[in-house]
């Protein structure tokens, strides 16, 4: 009887619904030392110092922000080198689900009509979250914006 109760209990709890999770935005912006696309999800100090130091490497110099990575962690998305302005990217939510934490990110991107600036960009988007041990899949989604 005892093992039919924890099966029950087990099987509620990894049907659970999904839920949504506090994320705090610490950066954002247009302007990275990050040139490639690519998401992360940073657990440690010496992860963090590394990503900062790649954030940051064409700036003057920027203290690196305080973390507890007893009880939190970074996740972060960069688009990379883009050719105009007009380029976001937004870490939208993160939901924690039974085997995995899900993270939503919208990348967004002109459209032909839209003016932009006729500069580089590298868009970036930088939170904090409740730490878990739990892998983390960055879902993305692309948004073009018209204008006109």
């Amino acid at each position: 009887m005892r093992l039919l109760i924890l099966l029950i209990a087990a099987l509620l709890v990894s049907c659970a619904a999904p839920q949504e999770i506090p994320v705090e935005r610490m950066l954002q912006g247009s302007s990275s030392g990050h040139d490639h696309k690519r998401s992360y999800a940073v657990r440690d100090m010496a992860q963090w110092q590394a990503l900062w130091e790649e954030h940051t490497r064409r700036m003057n110099p920027v203290l690196l922000p305080e973390l507890d990575f007893s009880q939190e962690m970074v996740l972060a998305a960069f688009l990379g080198n883009q050719l105009t302005g007009g380029y976001t990217v937004e870490i939208a939510g993160v939901t924690v689900h039974a085997d995995h934490l899900e993270a939503r990110v919208a990348e967004r991107m002109p459209g032909r009509e839209c003016m932009v600036t006729q500069a580089e960009s590298q868009p970036f988007d930088i939170v904090r979250i409740p730490l878990s041990p739990k892998e983390v899949r960055f879902v993305v989604e692309e948004q073009v914006r018209e204008c006109g």
